[in-house]
């Protein structure tokens, strides 16, 4: 059954989405939010750029909190008052993005330990 991208979605439905995204995401009234840990201001802004990239792609536009080492996302589709598929599957996009590393092909990636690292932690196993 497709869900309607207009609609809000029940809380339960929600959760129950959300269970299935790795990284943390939360429910937060008529919001679903997460964190990202970064290495700083530098990465900070990196990762920033990413997601407004990608959310301008998509045109749904999160709000985003900017700091030294840290990057909040919430999502909320306003014109429909509440959390929406549209909401969800762009946080499956940006967990995506944010916490993707090269493995197993010709890309090395950051070596782990490097002062180059974005995110402070490694990304979460689902």
């Amino acid at each position: 059954m497709q869900t309607d991208p207009d609609v809000p979605l029940e809380d339960n439905e929600i959760l129950r989405r959300l269970a299935t995204l790795p990284g943390g995401w939360t429910l937060e009234g008529d919001a679903i939010a997460r964190a990202y840990p970064t290495t700083g201001w530098k990465a900070s802004l990196m990762l920033v750029n990413a997601i407004g990239f990608l959310c301008e792609t998509a045109w749904h536009h999160p709000d985003i909190t900017l700091s030294w080492g840290r990057v909040r996302v919430s999502l909320s589709t306003h014109s429909a008052g509440g959390v929406t598929a549209r909401d969800l599957e762009l946080a499956e996009r940006i967990e995506a993005l944010a916490t993707w590393t090269p493995q197993g092909g010709a890309l090395e990636g950051v070596p782990p330990g490097s002062s180059h690292a974005i995110l402070e932690e490694p990304p979460e196993a689902s």
